[in-house]
């Protein structure tokens, strides 16, 4: 008989998996939220740019590009540890 100190217990590793998978979605839902709010307040902004001969294509392509830029860009600074209190310890 193999003594109890020496049993091995096997967990699942879906845990941290679901865990990353519920930051993801917090975190794109956050920059789909903060993009809307962008677009909202830009209405003006995108009209004159309409105005003057700017496709619909480019207006969201700077868009998407902005979402993106500014996803990357929280990102990194959580992970580098450059925001107090969150990120690596």
């Amino acid at each position: 008989m193999v003594p109890p100190s020496y049993i091995i217990v096997l967990r699942p590793r879906s845990e941290g998996l679901q865990d990353s998978r519920g930051s993801l979605i917090v975190g794109g839902l956050s920059v789909v939220n903060t993009m809307a709010m962008s677009v909202n307040e830009r209405t003006r902004e995108i009209g004159i740019k309409r105005a003057i001969g700017g496709s619909r294509r480019r207006i969201i392509a700077e868009l998407v590009g902005e979402a993106l830029l500014i996803g990357f860009l929280g990102g990194l600074v959580v992970m580098t540890g450059w925001a107090p209190g969150f990120g690596a310890a």
